[in-house]
């Protein structure tokens, strides 16, 4: 007698094998979408030139290779190792390179939300250069790195991010996150100590509308008359005004002889006294240039803008140069915004300091 087949049981087993094949593929296909890595080879080929693969080597290192398969070095890549600091404006990732007698020989950023303007001061400054040449120890991964002014959040992301992704890959104790402001720093210091700093609430009292911003600039503003004349004058009513464009803003009264000659031209300079001619910017917000030329009384020199129809002090260590934008009637004063053209500065004193 003829069995009869169990058509049920045999329906079952083959469901029961496609759904294991099933489950492994959506398996493997999940886990090489959660290691898909953040970097490509563009990236990669960044830092060097030759490669043309790269793998992920037990440590969680990248093992590069060349076109005929050899290793040419390695990098960290702070997302293997799900590092994350937050710059100005998000996150910033960060590549380390070193060869095989784990020196360090570069550190790349290949990833990050930050103004532009913010990563060129980084690099200009040579902080990613800092670590060049060292050897990937847990000493090298605690070191103190100093920011970029005028780049302090962005530098410390990249700080943070770089010395955390060394730390794990040498399996040794996490540093210390660098502060990104001197309030944090502060908290952390209070948070050791064995008492607390306290805030007083003090009682305010009333005195009326004062200029009561201390310290006030003491800027020189260069310009030239309708016969190129140039001249220069003292103004404490300045500052900053805008980031993009960057410009800045400086108030004059009409009656004095800048006044007019912004008006006329458009354009003007900012200059920046050393302490040693402090004597000089005095004077020439005491003595009016309607009476006197006073580059030639006091002996400095008038050098004629790069971009701007604007005269600036040669002798002054930083100087911007700028072009009026806007122009306000605020009452006593008029308020000239001026787009910064260009900054100029002594070479001794970098681009780090201003």
């Amino acid at each position: 007698m003829k069995s009869v087949p169990n058509f049920a049981a045999l329906r079952a087993a083959v469901l029961l094998v496609v759904f294991i094949v099933s489950s492994a593929l959506f398996v493997v296909n999940s886990q090489s979408k959660l290691q898909a890595p953040a970097y490509t080879l563009a990236d990669v080929q960044k830092v060097y030139p030759d490669a043309r693969s790269f793998a992920l080597g037990k440590n969680n290192e990248i093992v590069v290779s060349n076109r005929k398969k050899a290793v040419i070095g390695y990098l960290l890549a702070s997302t293997d190792f799900g590092i994350s600091y937050t710059g100005y404006s998000g996150d910033v990732s960060v590549l380390v390179a070193f060869d095989q007698k784990r020196i360090i020989t570069g550190v790349y950023v290949f990833k990050h939300n930050e103004d532009k303007a913010y990563i060129n001061d980084v690099i200009f400054e040579g902080l990613l250069d800092r670590w060049n040449k060292k050897a990937l120890t847990p000493e090298v991964s605690k070191q103190n790195i100093d920011a970029v002014s005028g780049a302090t959040f962005s530098s410390n992301a990249i700080i943070n991010t770089v010395r955390h992704t060394m730390a794990a890959y040498l399996k040794t104790e996490i540093p210390a996150p660098v502060s990104r402001n001197l309030l944090e720093t502060a908290n952390a210091e209070s948070a050791n100590a064995a008492t607390k700093p306290v805030y007083e609430n003090k009682t305010k009292k009333s005195i009326g509308p004062r200029a009561a911003i201390m310290p006030k600039p003491a800027l020189v503003i260069g310009s030239y008359d309708s016969n190129g004349v140039p001249n220069i004058l003292t103004a404490g009513w300045a500052g900053i005004a805008n980031s993009n464009p960057l410009s800045v803003a400086v108030s004059i009264r009409p009656a004095c002889k800048t006044h007019d000659n912004i008006m006329a031209t458009r354009f003007f300079t900012i200059n920046v006294p050393s302490t040693k001619y402090a004597a000089h910017m005095d004077y020439v917000g005491v003595v009016s240039g309607h009476n006197e030329n006073k580059f030639e009384t006091l002996g400095l020199t008038a050098v004629k803008g790069e971009f701007v129809n604007a005269p600036y002090v040669g002798e002054f260590p930083v100087v911007l140069e700028c072009e009026v934008t806007h122009t306000i009637n605020l009452g006593s004063h008029t308020q000239f915004i001026g787009k910064v053209i260009d900054t100029k500065v002594d070479a001794e004193i970098g681009r780090a300091h201003v």
